[in-house]
């Protein structure tokens, strides 16, 4: 487990989980996915129907997240997303995202609509990450 850099929330740290161990120092990676998703520590405030909530996005592809929360979802609830970049541009912002699966305090997330120029963004944040 690694832990970075506090995100600006007292007690607040990311927690990255995505490998497992081999032995002999080799690890691979758990995730089948058919997009690789980039490891990450950024920011995100979520909005539901009954409010706001701080979480931490600790993964990132184009079409989803992986998300670390202080508050519980439920799977197929509907969520706006804002994510903060640790490198001071602008904002992005996941106009409508769903909850497809939750447990121990993580929960990840497809994107279903976002803006055009929150689309470039996107595919900056989860450029090369030597970058």
């Amino acid at each position: 487990m690694k832990v970075a850099d506090p995100l600006g929330v007292e007690g607040a740290y990311c927690m990255y989980f995505p490998f497992e161990s081999h032995g002999h120092g080799q690890s691979t990676v758990m995730d089948k996915r058919k997009q690789v998703r980039r490891v990450v520590c950024l920011r995100t405030v979520v909005a539901d129907k009954t409010g706001l909530a701080t979480v931490q996005l600790t993964d990132l592809s184009e079409r989803g997240c992986r998300l670390y929360l202080f508050k519980a979802f439920a799977p197929r609830q509907y969520l706006t997303l804002k994510v903060y970049p640790d490198d001071g541009t602008v904002a992005l912002q996941i106009d409508l995202a769903k909850v497809k699966w939750s447990g121990n305090q993580m929960a990840g997330v497809q994107f279903l609509s976002l803006s055009p120029e929150n689309m470039m963004r996107l595919a900056r944040l989860c450029g090369d990450a030597d970058e």
